[in-house]
């Protein structure tokens, strides 16, 4: 994962590992835990921009 501010600079990255064989469902539902962790981290940076 790589997080970059609204102007495309690099912020942050970081992996993971999930052990063992995921099945598709198990799969999609990381994805979007993941998706929902990123759009709330949007939202926060977004806001902490506007207060500045």
């Amino acid at each position: 994962m790589c997080l970059r501010n609204d102007n495309g600079d690099f912020i942050r990255a970081k992996t993971s590992w999930y052990h063992g064989l995921a099945s598709p469902h198990e799969t999609e539902v990381w994805g979007l835990k993941k998706l929902q962790c990123f759009q709330l981290l949007n939202s926060y940076l977004s806001f902490c921009n506007s207060m500045q």
